[in-house]
């Protein structure tokens, strides 16, 4: 088993940036906390948002393949 001792790529481009600015200014910390907060979420968002639409067109496949599909008055 091999051991890493350089730190993954991801890692590097957003805690050392962070640590960077906590050191030159530690008035900035809260905001610095909030900012992978919330791109994790716009991520789950996104990620969530893909599934709903590919379950969707499969369902819809299905049912135009089935001849069920409701069609508008």
């Amino acid at each position: 088993m091999k051991h890493r001792f350089l730190p993954r790529k991801e890692t590097v481009l957003f805690i050392y940036p962070l640590v960077i600015l906590n050191l030159i200014n530690p008035a900035y910390t809260p905001v610095i906390l909030l900012i992978p907060i919330i791109l994790s979420c716009i991520l789950c968002f996104a990620l969530a948002i893909r599934i709903l639409v590919r379950k969707y067109r499969r369902f819809r496949t299905e049912m135009e393949v089935r001849n069920v599909w409701i069609k508008k008055p």
